[in-house]
């Protein structure tokens, strides 16, 4: 019921993108319908009529941004949505009367009765502060990228040094440590394979350690171009490092949160099985060119 109650109190809060400026007249009431009249005039249907722009809203007083800041923070302290709190760039005031309502939460307090009486200042305080802080906020994030593209790139020309590692045309680098055994799969193969997924950083993003270690089935056509090209050059049992560079992975989009954008990624793989081999494609007969006379 809790989680219901807040969750509908805070829908349209700063999580979702800040409200343009032209939107603050949806607050407005709407204007109340003209007076019935006989009048002969012609009907100003579909004529454009001026309406006065709603009138700003006053700035919120200190008291009430330390109170609505202050049930916020009670508000995180109940772990019902998480936010990033460098998106509004609070000043040092208005971070003590979050850390007030945190410290509330944490002593056992309830603000539950009294937050809906600062609903409205708190959802216009984070929109005006969201939107305060965004071109800071995106300055930093645009310099973040710049030192991760940097250091992805950096990596591969450490890799490229290391005995063993090969290079393809696509610019995969890899690296086998046993070639396996039998046929090598094709794009089309169905594989099972154990594997590894890591960052430049070391940062492991995915395993099959964590699904007790039982092996992934999937066909390599269905994968990102780096495991579908890497894991041909393997046979049944093979094990190969894949060093992906960011264009043969998820490139600039990355891979939801745990794969930040322009990513090379490492993959210690072993080629468990070889499930189904797709047929090669027959060539359609040609028909027979008729005898001449």
């Amino acid at each position: 019921m809790k989680k219901t109650l807040f969750a509908l109190a805070l829908a349209a809060l700063a999580t979702t993108p800040a409200l343009k400026a032209d939107e603050n007249a949806k607050t407005a009431p709407a204007a109340k319908p003209a007076a019935a009249t006989t009048s002969t005039q012609p009907a100003t249907a579909g004529k454009i009529v001026d309406v006065a722009p709603a009138a700003p809203l006053p700035p919120l007083t200190k008291a009430q941004r330390g109170r609505a800041l202050e049930h916020f923070g009670w508000f995180i302290s109940q772990g019902i949505q998480s936010y990033n709190l460098e998106n509004f760039g609070f000043s040092a005031a208005d971070l003590d009367a979050l850390l007030k309502g945190l410290r509330a939460g944490a002593e056992g307090k309830d603000y539950a009765k009294t937050f809906q009486s600062v609903a409205e200042d708190l959802t216009r305080l984070l929109r005006e502060a969201e939107e305060a802080a965004r071109p800071k906020v995106e300055a930093k994030q645009k310099a973040r990228l710049t030192e991760w593209i940097q250091t992805n790139q950096d990596f591969l020309r450490q890799v490229d040094k290391e005995p063993g590692v090969h290079q393809t045309a696509s610019r995969l680098r890899y690296k086998i440590t046993a070639p396996g055994t039998g046929p090598k799969p094709r794009a089309t193969s169905m594989v099972k394979a154990k594997y590894t997924g890591k960052l430049v950083d070391g940062t492991v993003f995915d395993s099959t350690a964590r699904a007790n270690n039982e092996p992934a089935t999937f066909t390599l056509d269905k994968v990102i171009p780096g495991w579908t090209e890497g894991l041909q050059l393997i046979g049944k049992g093979g094990k190969i490092t894949l060093y992906i560079p960011s264009e043969l992975g998820y490139r600039e989009q990355g891979g939801g949160s745990s794969i930040p954008p322009h990513s090379t990624l490492i993959f210690d793989v072993e080629l468990v099985e070889i499930v189904a081999d797709a047929p090669v494609p027959v060539p359609a007969a040609t028909p027979a060119t008729p005898a001449t006379k």
